[in-house]
């Protein structure tokens, strides 16, 4: 009786443990998801709210998806790192998108969710900064 219950309990867990093991990371409607749900409850979206912000939210994963691609297939080609140039334009292209998709998300939120969006992000900054310190410095 007692290796019954060992046993079933050895089996339970290898099934539980089997499950929740997550290989790779949260598909691109996941990703959608989990920031759609922070943000209605960080910014107290209405419906009407919630469905512009998520058709915006998954036009930027697709754009993200695709320069992940392109980024990969450069590499695959074997080509070198960006020239400077390339690298000035490619700055440019993402603050223009950075500044076409806050008047976007502008045109959606309420000027109160906006300065509230905006000190989120700005927090969210910061803390990637001292991340990126702590990480340079625990490699010295």
């Amino acid at each position: 009786m007692k290796n019954l219950l060992i046993i079933a309990v050895m089996l339970i867990s290898t099934i539980s443990f089997s499950q929740n093991e997550r290989k790779g990371k949260l598909s691109k409607e996941e990703q959608v998801e989990v920031q759609l749900k922070k943000m209605t409850t960080d910014l107290n979206l209405d419906t009407k709210q919630q469905k512009e912000v998520k058709a915006f939210l998954v036009e930027k994963a697709d754009k993200r998806e695709a320069k992940r691609a392109e980024i990969q297939a450069r590499r695959e080609a074997g080509k070198p790192r960006l020239s400077e140039e390339e690298r000035e334009a490619l700055k440019a292209e993402l603050q223009n998108e950075k500044a076409h998709d806050k008047e976007r998300l502008g045109k959606i939120l309420s000027e109160d969710q906006m300065k509230k969006w905006d000190q989120i992000q700005t927090e969210k900054r910061e803390e990637k900064k001292a991340h990126l310190r702590e990480k340079r410095m625990s490699k010295k």
